[in-house]
């Protein structure tokens, strides 16, 4: 007896004791639960609900602010999203999503307790966790605050999501929730949000999808790479039925008063004929991060923009870029750059060009071409490199001589008995291109046929230091070491900064600084910056407009009778100068009418020679051939006149011997092997290069 009394009182006692665990075990879990609910809702508070990350888009300079329509180069983001107001996506939209993943959002506290139950009961009966019964708020809490557990299946995670969602259910109304849910999801195909979801598969804005559209993109966020109906179109077809046979369901309750879904705009036809339609989604869109058009511009585009605003701005914030490309003439420099170069790749070993052409007017960017294969490499050759300009560079010189008070008449040394120690204690013994020696020949002249030995006797006389000051003025950034070689051309230069130094010429002197960008719009189309105004604004005088109307005909010289008689345009005026380098390891023309200036170099990126190409070869005819079609719609314009209305005229062309010399040049007149097809045109007393 006394027995069962002791286990009759121990059986109490562990009852107690498993009581008062059980009760202290509720006690720290409902404690802990409490501290988890004060901790869900401040992280709510300080981590608001996703609505900014959207996309921006790079258009080309035919971009119309009035209906958001215009050429799209590249579009920048972390996760591809075009963000939609709730008022912005059509009721159809909500209410499949709804019928099929909440229909009773707008009711539940942000849990649907009776399908929580239901999940649970099943779960047990297979042993596993199958069910979920989760709600849009629940759905968008892991998304958000959960990223890394979303696709784990825990109970832990669960209780995690219906505390997030009570804390987001206090904070925000049901139409926001419901707004960043359909925006926050995501689709497959790099796409984030109904919006960009609709536009990736359809090609489509959400009020122009038809029902079976809807419900294939309803369908998606469940497995969006198994739905993919661009990889798995039979399983996409059969997922989006099943989603429209979840729709006819709710529509079924809506007839007998039963769903919270306002479905009469639907009829059991529109569903049945909805489950019969095509899939009917477009051709797969470029992939993540793809530049569309123009990647070497709109690489550079991308640069600018960051260094403006930022990453987390320009991948996020849904900026429209306006940028001032040209598609036309973007398709025609690729082009033609191509076409050329294949022509002479193997015969002259040349592999690589860039081209650049810009508005004189204006400043603006209309072509950017940075090499032939974007894919194989990155490196933007007509921003980046600095290659030596050649003859390219004498324009700078003969400015300068020019602003010293020389004239275009005055005569310069043509000889190859000079020598020059320069600065930097080195001799130099310069040669022209054709091994041929004029004595003494005009300033203009010695330009227009690219004398080297002229160059160099002229540089000589006027001052390394004060070229670099030119061409300082004009625009050229790089490193320019003041010595007498200068004269050739032998420091680095980009083919943008060429074309900007000799837009300068082309606007009578007045230097305008070159942009990529023209406008840029926020989220909501409110104009953040307007570079183009901006940039009108910089306009600066760097040289007297006689001195450059003087170099404007001595330019044109060379296109109509020196070395880059390939560059013509027919009944166009235009006006340029070849380089070439004494390697042969580049070759440049950059020339420009009165409208467009554009810079084309060639040659190899590891510095290889080519074989004999010369800038009035390849070069020339590049720019020749891109800028004859870019003009064929613009009209016919002559070069500005400069204050005094006067029309600079280029001396007759004439040599006389070298005083200095015992043996006097005969002055015969020379071609340059590889620079000029053409003759030189014949002597003229009275010719004149009008601009």
């Amino acid at each position: 007896m006394r027995a069962l009394i002791w286990l009759r009182n121990g059986l109490l006692v562990l009852n107690l004791i498993a009581l008062l665990a059980v009760s202290l075990l509720a006690w720290f879990t409902l404690e802990r639960l409490k501290e988890l609910n004060q901790e869900f809702a401040a992280l709510v508070e300080q981590v608001s609900l996703p609505g900014s990350a959207q996309v921006t888009t790079i258009y080309a300079r035919d971009y119309d602010p009035q209906t958001g329509q215009g050429t799209v180069l590249a579009k920048l983001y972390t996760q591809n999203r075009i963000y939609a107001t709730i008022d912005q996506i059509p009721p159809l939209v909500k209410d499949v999503v709804l019928a099929v993943e909440d229909a009773k959002f707008y009711s539940h506290p942000g849990m649907d307790l009776k399908a929580m139950v239901r999940a649970f009961i099943i779960n047990l009966r297979r042993g596993r966790i199958t069910q979920g019964a989760s709600t849009i708020t629940m759905q968008l809490a892991r998304n958000v605050f959960l990223p890394g557990r979303k696709y784990e299946k825990s109970y832990e995670r669960k209780l995690m999501e219906v505390l997030l969602a009570a804390a987001i259910e206090r904070r925000y109304t049901k139409d926001e929730i419901l707004e960043r849910y359909l925006n926050y999801i995501f689709f497959g195909q790099q796409s984030y949000g109904i919006r960009t979801a609709a536009q990736t598969y359809f090609g489509k804005d959400l009020d122009e999808l038809t029902l079976a559209e809807v419900a294939l993109l309803a369908g998606l966020p469940q497995r969006p790479s198994l739905y993919n109906p661009f990889k798995n179109p039979h399983l996409a077809l059969k997922r989006r039925n099943q989603v429209l046979d979840r729709l006819l369901s709710e529509y079924e309750r809506y007839q007998r008063g039963e769903s919270e879904l306002d479905l009469s705009y639907l009829t059991l036809q529109m569903i049945e004929a909805a489950k019969q339609a095509p899939l009917g989604v477009v051709e797969k869109p470029p992939p993540s991060g793809a530049y569309y058009r123009a990647p070497y511009f709109v690489d550079y585009v991308r640069q600018k923009l960051i260094d403006l605003y930022g990453e987390e701005m320009v991948y996020n914030q849904g900026l429209t870029v306006v940028t001032t490309l040209d598609p036309r003439y973007q398709e025609i420099a690729e082009r033609v750059l191509e076409e050329n170069i294949s022509k002479v790749e193997k015969k002259r070993n040349v592999h690589q060009g860039a081209l650049i052409a810009i508005d004189n007017r204006t400043g603006a960017i209309l072509a950017m071409v940075g090499g032939r294969d974007w894919k194989k490499s990155k490196f933007n050759r007509a921003v980046q490199i600095r290659r030596q300009p050649g003859s390219g560079f004498k324009p700078f010189l003969y400015t300068t001589a020019l602003k010293f008070g020389w004239r275009l008449d005055d005569w310069l040394v043509d000889s190859d008995k000079e020598k020059y120690v320069d600065a930097l204690g080195r001799e130099w013994q310069p040669k022209n291109a054709d091994w041929k020696y004029d004595g003494m020949v005009p300033l203009a002249w010695a330009m227009i046929k690219s004398k080297n030995a002229a160059s160099a006797w002229l540089i000589n006389q006027i001052g390394p230091e004060n070229v670099v000051q030119t061409a300082r003025d004009f625009g050229i950034t790089s490193p320019l070491t003041p010595v007498l070689s200068l004269a050739l051309g032998t420091e680095g230069v980009s083919p943008l900064e060429m074309a900007r130094a000799f837009a300068t010429f082309a606007n009578l002197g007045q230097f305008r600084q070159v942009y990529a960008i023209d406008k840029v719009y926020d989220r909501t189309g409110l104009l953040i910056d307007d570079f183009g105004l901006k940039n009108r604004a910089t306009v600066r005088q760097v040289v007297d407009p006689e001195i450059a109307a003087q170099m404007l005909a001595v330019m044109q010289g060379v296109v109509n009778f020196g070395t880059g008689t390939r560059a013509r345009l027919p009944g166009r005026p235009a006006a340029g100068k070849t380089g070439t380098t004494d390697d042969y390891r580049d070759a440049w023309f950059t020339g420009f009418t009165p409208q467009i200036t554009s810079s084309v170099w060639v040659g190899n990126d590891d510095y290889s020679q080519m074989k004999r190409m010369f800038g009035g070869e390849t070069p020339a005819q590049i720019w020749h051939d891109f800028m004859a079609e870019v003009h064929k719609d613009l009209p016919v314009e002559e070069f500005s006149l400069p204050p005094s209305g006067r029309r600079y005229q280029v001396p007759p062309w004439e040599t006389r011997p070298d005083p200095n010399l015992e043996e006097e040049s005969k002055g015969l007149e020379t071609t340059l092997p590889g620079e000029q097809e053409a003759p030189l045109l014949p002597t003229q007393p009275d010719m004149e290069v009008y601009f």
